[in-house]
């Protein structure tokens, strides 16, 4: 997984790409304390299924063990 320091999510994403995503929903982290961009409904119930693709309502990724 290619990852950079900016794990976005669709709420702070300045570009709106997916591409800086995947880490994040895979950690199932938002940022909604950050939020800069307010998503249409069904973006947000995509980004929710995203996040819990692993089917164990848990994070895939724990951002702890990323360091």
């Amino acid at each position: 997984m290619d990852v950079h320091g900016d794990i976005h999510a669709p709420f702070t994403t300045p570009s709106e790409n997916m591409h800086k995503m995947p880490l994040a929903f895979a950690a199932a982290h938002d940022y909604l304390n950050e939020d800069i961009n307010h998503q249409a409904p069904l973006t947000e119930k995509l980004w929710r299924e995203l996040q819990h693709l692993n089917g164990l309502g848990l994070p895939s990724i724990n951002l702890q063990d990323m360091i």
